[in-house]
């Protein structure tokens, strides 16, 4: 009887064939290579039940990578409307300039007025007693639309004193200034006290400015702060430049009232991408076991 190609699939999955590429100057599986592949065939029945169960584990990935897509539409959707519209129903009149969009009634000023700035700096690194102390240190790279809790850097008390900002509080938004590819302005927020390194800038609003209503502010400007700083004639954003921008600030109720279903769907979406790497964990479990035979399905246990 035929084998299940279902089966044969999986198993070419988890033999990894990408390791086999030939060492040539264009990688690439040969015939040989193929011929030699060795892998453990139980009798067909079993072959479907296990192809079926693991296509049980990637419909349920697929499901739950589309719910991603919806959640993720939802909040470019809540962003544009919020940040250029305010709070539904609430502004009649909208202004639309070549940098902004915003509510008439809310004040357009300069990010250099809503709070206050400062960047980082990096410790010689000759000086080893300056990374071996336990207080975070962030990098641009680590600013990604997220609450920094963790670095993969700390400083000792000295080190810190090297970085010009000193130890910032929590809540303290960062924008990364310049780093590789699409780091330049993307923003975060720390969830623990911390410094950074001179490729960050962080802000700390003043009275009646929620730096959480600045931090959506920037995700949903990013393609505009980036094509701003390239319109200065510098590929890196700078501290200069950020203070310069403009933006329509609202009163602080209605930034507070902006930032709750923003804050909701960034829960949903961490909800939903922990069950994927859950979801995707699970598949590479049983595709280690099921495909070595140290779980067995047994007749009828699942439809193949």
């Amino acid at each position: 009887m035929q084998d299940d190609w279902g089966y044969i699939y999986y198993l070419l999955i988890f033999l990894k064939l990408d390791l086999l590429n030939a060492a040539t100057g264009v990688p690439g599986l040969t015939r040989r290579d193929a011929h030699d592949i060795l892998g453990a065939f139980p009798e067909v029945g079993e072959q479907r039940r296990i192809s079926a169960t693991l296509q049980l584990a990637d419909d349920a990935i697929n499901k739950a990578q589309e719910e991603l897509g919806a959640t993720q539409a939802l909040k470019r959707s809540l962003l544009s409307g919020l940040l250029d519209r305010g709070l539904p129903g609430r502004h009649s009149e909208i202004v639309k300039t070549k940098k902004l969009t915003y509510p008439a009634d809310w004040t357009l000023t300069k990010l250099k007025k809503c709070g206050i700035w400062s960047a980082g700096g990096t410790p010689d690194r000759e000086t080893i007693a300056y990374y071996e102390g336990s207080s975070p240190w962030v990098k641009s790279g680590e600013v990604n639309y997220s609450t920094i809790t963790e670095t993969e850097e700390h400083l000792s008390d000295d080190g810190v004193k090297q970085t010009t900002c000193g130890v910032l509080p929590v809540g303290t938004l960062l924008i990364a200034m310049y780093g590789a590819g699409v780091t330049r302005g993307r923003v975060a927020l720390l969830g623990v006290e911390a410094s950074t390194n001179q490729a960050v800038a962080s802000f700390n609003g003043h009275e009646g400015v929620e730096n959480e209503f600045i931090y959506y502010w920037f995700e949903r400007n990013y393609q505009r702060v980036r094509a701003w700083a390239a319109g200065s004639n510098q590929d890196n954003l700078s501290g200069f430049l950020l203070k310069s921008l403009p933006i329509a600030m609202p009163d602080h109720d209605e930034q507070i009232e902006i930032v709750k279903p923003l804050k909701a769907a960034d829960a949903a979406i961490r909800a939903v991408n922990e069950r994927i790497e859950s979801l995707q964990r699970m598949k590479r479990s049983l595709l280690q076991n099921l495909l070595t035979g140290k779980i067995r399905i047994p007749e009828g246990v699942v439809h193949a």
